[in-house]
């Protein structure tokens, strides 16, 4: 699955051509991309919703709901993934999560796609940005344009 994950990375980040849009900073990515498509009344993982949504409140603290913390997922959970393992987006819960085909099956190893209920996916530049930020260190505080990354190779 890690070479699939990559490809996909691969051919995402470049199929957005770099734009501004794909290096965004946690802050813009929370409040473009997690609150509304994740956290807002009509989806899963706001306050109310969590209980049914594996626990996972993106309204109260999306930023320590996410960083280093374990996936419920049984597959994810006995691989040891973490939602989002900052500099390694590939091997990131939630970045597997976003790229599962439609077709997952919701009762088997790593679930359904996210979003879920017949929410479109997320487009490419969203999956980037969120890409990018845990590559570069998945860091809750970044100038905007971030510039570096906290990561060593």
């Amino acid at each position: 699955m890690s070479l699939k994950v990559a490809a996909v990375t691969l051919v995402l980040a470049s199929a957005c051509g770099g734009g501004d849009t794909t290096h965004l900073n946690f802050s813009e990515i929370n409040r473009t991309i997690l609150q509304p498509s994740c956290a807002s009344a009509s989806v899963c993982h706001t306050v109310r919703g969590a209980l049914l949504a594996n626990n996972l409140d993106l309204q109260t603290d999306a930023y320590h709901a996410l960083v280093n913390a374990p996936a419920v997922n049984s597959q994810a959970q006995s691989e040891q993934r973490v939602l989002v393992k900052p500099c390694d987006a590939e091997n990131s819960f939630l970045h597997i999560k976003f790229l599962l085909p439609d077709s997952a099956d919701p009762s088997l190893g790593y679930g359904g796609r996210m979003p879920s209920s017949g929410n479109p996916p997320l487009p490419a530049d969203q999956l980037a940005a969120i890409s990018n930020w845990i590559a570069r260190g998945a860091l809750q505080e970044e100038p905007q344009p971030p510039t570096a990354t906290n990561c060593t190779q």
